[in-house]
């Protein structure tokens, strides 16, 4: 009777967690939905802006375009330092105080790196023997200004997973980059449309959060002054999340980088057309879909839960790489309908470099379990890794051919899985684990 009674409880243990277990995998599913909607939107208007580009630009002109896009992404990185990161992962005691000093590290960085950006535009133009890309680094650094005014409340919605607010104006703010790139190529504004472009983005992102997303009832009093000693705890998480960030789009833009100061315009201008077209829809599915997750497995791992929300992870991974494989075999077929000229034979290129988005949707993902236990050093390690094999193979590369390149860049991406795997679980597995940067 009493094994009758035993095995009647795990029973209901068990149907209680799998009832948790697919009310988790719901929420996921949810989040993840809300997001690639808002980001399917987003590649719609993309297409527009990058027929407009194609048709509107000479072919080394849109490859300048399209570094300097690399160059300000890179850049840019600095204004995501880490701050929003603490505050979707932080104790719930820590909050307020957390998001007063994000508030003022917000300030402090844009304020600096636009200042940065503009001096330093000159001197990256002569590097690249590229007059052009100076006034599109100058114009686009004034946009860092607008992100801080509503950058704390952003994060606390994405901590409360209100990724219907968060989705919807992503897709404006996008759709807005995108289209206005396309009417103001249209209007005769050459190469600095899309610099005018970004600050168009900006406007309409701020805007979306302060006039049509209202603060939560949960959402605390901040502080918004200066306190030495918040800021000095935020940077200790800050800085380990930020040199992550950085590695992952060295990761995400090294090719780019090396092959504007390696590759022949015209060549070069093939690449990034076929990069643009190809891995950019990719990776905006799998910024939607860690951007969806990152709060769940932060709460999972603040509640010791991580093991089980994993594992609610599987079909929105086998969705993601359904899509993106999808796309690389359409790819041969729609660009050449789409694309006039030089671009139309980059099909095949545009193929193969969507399926790098699959090698980097597994690196992310396992650098996303390393970051919320807090293994920041590793997560940047296993970037550095990735951009490393990518950087290695195309220095060593004396070919050519845009689709040699791709096809060797898209091979080193998915050669730096296995090292990243492995170094993953060596460091969780360590006797010696690195220090808790939630403290």
């Amino acid at each position: 009777m009493r094994r009758f009674f035993t095995n009647t409880r795990t029973a209901q243990r068990l149907g209680s967690a799998c009832s948790r277990l697919s009310l988790e995998q719901l929420k996921v599913l949810q989040n993840t939905a809300w997001m690639l909607s808002a980001e399917g939107c987003a590649r719609l208007s993309r297409l527009v802006a990058i027929i407009a580009m194609a048709a509107m630009l000479p072919i080394e002109q849109y490859g300048m375009a399209m570094l300097a896009l690399a160059l300000h992404e890179m850049i840019r990185l600095v204004t995501r330092i880490g701050a929003s990161a603490k505050i979707v992962q932080c104790d719930e005691s820590d909050l307020a105080e957390t998001m007063g000093a994000c508030f003022a590290l917000n300030w402090i960085v844009a304020i600096a790196l636009t200042v940065l950006q503009i001096a330093l535009a000159d001197t990256i133009a002569s590097y690249y023997g590229e007059a052009s890309i100076a006034p599109l680094l100058s114009m686009m650094a004034i946009s860092y200004l607008l992100y801080p005014t509503v950058a704390i409340k952003a994060a606390f919605i994405q901590r409360n997973s209100g990724f219907k607010a968060i989705g919807l104006i992503t897709a404006v703010s996008v759709s807005t980059d995108n289209l206005a790139t396309a009417l103001l190529l249209i209007m005769d504004y050459g190469i600095m449309s899309v610099a005018m472009a970004k600050i168009a983005a900006a406007s309409v992102w701020v805007l979306g959060f302060a006039l049509f997303v209202k603060r939560p009832k949960a959402y605390p009093r901040v502080n918004r002054s200066i306190k030495i000693s918040s800021l000095k705890n935020l940077l200790r998480f800050s800085i380990p999340v930020f040199t992550a960030e950085v590695a992952r789009s060295a990761r995400n833009q090294v090719d780019v980088l090396l092959a504007g100061k390696l590759l022949a315009p015209e060549i070069f201008g093939i690449y990034t057309f076929a990069k643009s077209a190809g891995i950019g829809f990719g990776l905006a599915l799998i910024n939607a879909f860690i951007g969806a997750v990152y709060p769940k497995l932060a709460s999972a791992a603040r509640n010791q839960q991580l093991t089980e929300s994993s594992t609610t992870l599987l079909w929105p991974i086998i969705g993601v790489c359904t899509l993106v494989i999808l796309q690389a075999s359409l790819a041969p077929i729609y660009v050449p309908l789409i694309f006039n000229g030089e671009f139309s034979n980059a099909g095949m290129v545009v193929g193969v470099l969507c399926l790098m988005a699959i090698a980097f949707l597994i690196i992310d993902l396992i650098g996303l379990m390393l970051r919320v236990q807090l293994k920041l050093k590793s997560e940047m390690l296993i970037n550095v890794i990735a951009a490393t094999c990518i950087a290695v193979i195309l220095l060593a590369s004396s070919e050519s051919s845009a689709q040699i390149i791709a096809n060797k860049v898209t091979l080193a991406s998915y050669a730096a899985i296995p090292i990243a795997m492995a170094f993953c679980f060596a460091t969780l597995n360590s006797s010696n684990p690195i220090k808790n940067l939630h403290r």
